[in-house]
């Protein structure tokens, strides 16, 4: 959420918010950026709002299977947007102009998938 006072115009390629995950082995995926610039007004409250894909998580799952064939991958990975067990980074980043000058946020969590079996 942007909370300055003064309206400021913001320029953006699409989407405003990435995301990218790394694994505990230096794997990573994520988003990329369109490349054209919008440029927008924004004021005080204006909230911009975003979801994690899958598609990150399917190419990291799609790297790291080692299975260069498309198919092949498909058929041994039903559902290959879930994580195997491990120590994963998901950042997120909003790197945009903001009055013509460059301005870049960026955070991260660490998250850990276990297997059903164990405790949380």
């Amino acid at each position: 959420m942007y909370s300055g006072e003064q309206e400021v115009t913001i320029g953006h390629g699409a989407p405003i918010l990435r995301f990218y995950i790394t694994d505990a082995d230096g794997h990573a995926s994520g988003d990329f950026t369109e490349d054209f610039l919008k440029k927008e007004p924004i004021g005080n409250n204006t909230v911009f709002t975003s979801s994690l894909s899958w598609n990150p998580l399917i190419n990291l799952n799609y790297m790291k299977s080692g299975i260069s064939d498309s198919n092949n991958f498909n058929a041994a990975y039903p559902e290959p947007w879930l994580l195997d067990q491990g120590v994963y980074t998901v950042g997120i980043v909003f790197d945009n102009l903001i009055n013509d000058e460059r301005f870049t946020m960026e955070t991260e969590i660490v998250v850990e998938v276990k297997d059903d079996g164990d405790e949380q």
